[in-house]
């Protein structure tokens, strides 16, 4: 075997660098969605040019926007992926009044929030409407998530919500430890600090192992 795909799922670039050293064999990650019939994207055959991060440049057979609304975006500045080729389906059976909502001017709208380079490699972010808004910013679960690897104690864990009178929301961390011992919510907030904004990090979160509410201390991590 000299190569695989991956797809599906973000593929952690600490993971696809680990899983290559150990198998001695090439990871290729590829984009793509029922609608599109598999693949949209994928990393070129030439990994001395493979962006981290990146799920490869459009296929020949399709073409790639990120756009807001209609308005297509610059480099590096994040909307909704949208896609236009011979690789299309053509609609939903018996659904037309939800295929004219996600395909419009012959351009499928994925719902996948990502970016784009200046060479065209394409960054697949998280789902539009998994956006959270706090205090009118815009934060995505997946910011905080893709974090989880590099924290102490965590064997896994999701970003979620729940209401605040003021901000609208705040933001709680699930998570599940990886023993029983208290989990001190101080070492991570290095972690935060240097990746997040501060509106982007958890008030709350709650140790799915332990059943337990715990508060982070964020008044020492910088704005």
């Amino acid at each position: 075997m000299k190569g695989i795909f991956s797809g599906g799922a973000k593929l952690p670039n600490d993971m696809l660098k680990s899983f290559e050293s150990r198998f001695s064999i090439s990871v290729f990650e590829a984009y793509g969605l029922t609608e599109t019939t598999s693949f949209a994207t994928c990393v070129k055959k030439d990994l001395s040019k493979r962006v981290a991060g990146s799920v490869g440049e459009p296929l020949f057979i399709n073409e790639i926007k990120i756009v807001s609304g209609q308005k297509e975006l610059p480099p590096y500045e994040k909307g909704e992926i949208v896609i236009k080729g011979s690789n299309l389906f053509k609609e939903y059976l018996n659904l037309p009044e939800l295929t004219s909502e996600k395909i419009k001017d012959g351009w499928f709208h994925s719902g996948d929030l990502g970016y784009k380079d200046e060479n065209n490699n394409i960054f697949v972010v998280d789902r539009v409407d998994n956006m959270i808004i706090i205090g009118g910013e815009n934060v995505y679960p997946s910011e905080v998530e893709n974090l989880i690897p590099k924290l102490k104690g965590i064997k896994d864990g999701v970003l979620s919500s729940i209401p605040h009178d003021i901000l609208g929301n705040e933001l709680v961390l699930l998570y599940e430890s990886k023993s029983d011992s208290a989990v001190e919510m101080s070492q991570w907030n290095g972690v935060f600090a240097q990746h997040l904004s501060s509106f982007k990090l958890p008030s709350h979160s709650l140790n799915h192992y332990r059943s337990s509410v715990y508060s982070f201390t964020t008044s020492i991590i910088p704005s």
